[in-house]
């Protein structure tokens, strides 16, 4: 799993890259073996005027199937992290359980058949 992470009219320190970067791998670390890689850009949205305006922005690539796209927007750097990255945890699983569901119906549907 490749993760790369962008600051879009923002300075990202070590200390805050590197919680990002464990933060996202413990939310998503079950699905290690199906993520490509992962994308991360951070934009202030209002500029210096304060407040909660910090988007994150995640693209998860996952193997044979569309990418998922999440946003959130915090007070901070982490906070903003931690609400994409328990989003994006939510709809992966979500998206690979809809795609074992699909399997097993069809497989049921071709059983019944002989």
């Amino acid at each position: 799993m490749h993760l790369r992470i962008s600051d879009d009219g923002l300075t990202l320190t070590t200390e805050q890259r590197e919680f990002c970067e464990r933060r996202l791998r413990f939310a998503l670390s079950r699905f290690t073996l199906r993520i490509e890689d992962i994308d991360v850009i951070f934009t202030d949205v209002n500029g210096p005027r304060g407040g909660r305006d910090l988007l994150c922005c995640l693209r998860v690539r996952l193997r044979g199937e569309q990418d998922v796209l999440v946003r959130d927007i915090g007070e901070s750097v982490e906070s903003a992290m931690a609400g994409a990255a328990d989003r994006a945890a939510r709809t992966v699983a979500r998206r690979l359980q809809r795609r074992t569901d699909q399997r097993r119906t069809t497989r049921s549907d071709l059983s019944f058949r002989n």
